[in-house]
């Protein structure tokens, strides 16, 4: 079974499709990587992220302990060395190489590009903090979000035509909790604004500009692409200074029902050093 912690952590129910969203530990998308490889034998996984930069510092900084203690180990280090990681550092970059994914095929011999042409056919694709390519763009709409998701999920189709083959797609974006974006583009907006003004000039009556919020939280609507949508959140009333507590909890957006709900304590061991998660 899959998990998004070290061996002997609660475990996941099988899905097709999963969202996580909140404040997740750097290292889950590396344990969902591997345990999902564990038990899919030949099989390989897909890992993209915007900036191999931040990537690294992060899982520097989060320092789980037992990776730092195992990561090194031949078992784990078999399994990843079937995670292949790749850096789109843009949009354009990031669909151009969703839609290049793909089974190698004979007729491919001269056309052949190792980073998205396989032997195998990928089990998991991972799309790791989505709403980062659309930070600072101020064009950025809720069709521009909407839209790389619908490339991961082509990408996903796409590579589950090859006959008895699956495919899981997971998204990890810690961005998406309190990510608003606006319907259409600012400069869009104001044209209608002056149109609205001229029109109502010319007709002699008062203007009522749109009281429609600019922005719209993107959460609720990106949760309905998926199967299971799980969310980290801080246990802020049981917090200490040498632990924090987190609570996990995992649903399915098209009942409503929640599926499960882990909660655990994170805290720094001295030996081996690196931050410990503890069942509670």
């Amino acid at each position: 079974m899959t998990t998004l912690f070290p061996p002997s952590s609660p475990t996941l129910p099988e899905f097709r499709t999963l969202l996580v969203d909140g404040n997740y530990h750097p290292s889950a998308p590396i344990h969902l990587c591997v345990s999902h490889l564990a038990q899919s034998d030949g099989k390989q996984a897909i890992l993209l992220y915007p900036s191999r930069a931040k990537f690294t510092s992060a899982l520097k900084e989060s320092n789980d302990g037992w990776l730092n203690q195992h990561g090194g180990e031949g078992a784990f280090s078999q399994h990843t060395r079937n995670v292949q990681v790749l850096y789109p550092p843009t949009t354009v970059h990031l669909t151009f190489l969703l839609s290049m994914l793909h089974k190698a095929q004979k007729s491919d011999k001269d056309d052949f590009i190792r980073k998205t042409t396989f032997a195998a056919t990928p089990s998991l694709i991972m799309l790791c903090e989505p709403s980062a390519y659309l930070s600072g763009n101020p064009d950025a709409t809720i069709a521009s979000y909407l839209s790389l998701l619908s490339h991961a999920f082509s990408c996903v189709s796409s590579l589950s035509q090859t006959p008895n083959t699956s495919v899981s797609l997971a998204v990890f974006d810690s961005g998406l909790t309190n990510l608003k974006l606006p319907i259409l583009p600012p400069l869009h907006m104001e044209e209608l604004e002056k149109q609205g003004e001229r029109e109502a000039k010319e007709k002699q009556i008062e203007y009522q500009p749109d009281t429609t919020p600019k922005s719209i939280p993107i959460p609720f609507l990106a949760y309905k692409y998926f199967e299971l949508v799980g969310t980290f959140e801080d246990d802020h009333e049981n917090n200490h200074s040498t632990s924090r507590s987190r609570i996990f909890k995992l649903v399915r957006p098209d009942s409503g029902t929640e599926e499960l709900s882990w909660k655990w304590r994170e805290r720094r061991d001295q030996e081996p050093d690196g931050v410990a998660f503890t069942w509670t």
